[in-house]
């Protein structure tokens, strides 16, 4: 698992706010926010872990102790979370209302009680207000860990009660790392962080997913192989039925793009690069201007065959 070191030393932003939370300053309410799979939750969890253990001559948290273990496992009875109506895509008032009265009780274990609510961009406004007077009344050392993707579903009350923690994507070394702490290395290391957008959740997710590698196998026998004017029927009827992967396309051949300008810097190459990453962000423009699909990809397609051969890195 990681750390509060790992994520201290992500990005200059995090230094100063993940120092304090080691030497034991975490606000009594934090929104933490930053694109799918860059960590919210993984934070969270570590500074539950950190307000829970018990190490008393150890860096806190020290992962080894009985609290972390519980607060790790899911399993310790002072941090809550709200449980989710059966088949409800939101947090609903009543899900907060639970989680309200469970605080007004005494708990079953002394010292410090957290209270973890993850996407709390989906809960309903009626279940923010109701949390709202909790954020302005804190009970005595109790936390609330708040996680969203984003911030335009937090009402500005939640908010302005809350300190806010950016996680931005992560830098590529650092999720090179991560995958092979996983044990994923070389090619298929470097597809999945051509891919991830700076999320090292969603490269991990994306290795165990078969459509994915459908999708990169794809992008590298049309776009990345084609150089023929006779290939352009067959490769576009390849991309007919991928209209759904259009996003994943572009950051996949983004990507590449952006590996083979930094290897060709100042080469006979640099400029056809320069080209094909202007290309794919018009070609983006017109999937957001719903453009026919199949037109943006063929469009495409003659680009790269018209700025071929290039040296793929």
């Amino acid at each position: 698992m990681s750390t509060l070191i790992d994520f201290k030393s992500l990005h200059l932003s995090l230094h100063q706010a993940i120092s304090g939370y080691e030497a034991g300053s975490i606000p009594h309410a934090l929104l933490i926010h930053g694109p799918a799979g860059v960590g919210k939750k993984t934070l969270a969890k570590i500074l539950c872990m950190r307000l829970m253990c018990c190490a008393q001559d150890a860096l806190k948290p020290c992962g080894r102790c009985d609290q972390c273990r519980r607060v790790e496992m899911g399993a310790h009875s002072n941090v809550l979370s709200p449980s989710r109506t059966a088949g409800s895509r939101s947090i609903k008032i009543e899900d907060l209302r639970k989680i309200i009265e469970m605080l007004g009780r005494h708990g079953l274990e002394s010292g410090a009680r957290a209270v973890v609510i993850a996407d709390a961009d989906e809960m309903t406004p009626q279940a923010q207000n109701a949390l709202l007077k909790s954020l302005e009344e804190p009970l005595e050392s109790t936390y609330f860990l708040l996680t969203a993707s984003g911030d335009r579903g937090i009402l500005p009350t939640i908010r302005s009660r809350c300190s806010v923690l950016y996680i931005p994507p992560w830098d590529s070394d650092s999720i090179l790392q991560v995958l092979n702490d996983n044990g994923i290395s070389g090619r298929r290391a470097q597809k999945l962080l051509d891919a991830c957008d700076g999320s090292p959740g969603r490269a991990l997710q994306m290795e165990k997913d078969s459509h994915f590698w459908d999708t990169a196998a794809l992008v590298e026998e049309t776009f990345l192989y084609i150089s023929k004017p006779v290939q352009l029927p067959s490769f576009s009827g390849k991309l007919r039925n991928v209209k759904e992967d259009a996003d994943l396309i572009f950051s996949i051949l983004e990507n590449r793009v952006s590996r083979a300008m930094q290897a060709d810097e100042g080469g006979q190459s640099s400029r056809k690069f320069s080209r094909l990453a202007q290309d794919i962000m018009i070609a983006r423009k017109y999937r957001a201007s719903n453009v026919a699909w199949q037109s943006i990809a063929d469009r495409l397609l003659f680009q790269f065959m018209e700025e071929q051969p290039c040296q793929w890195s």
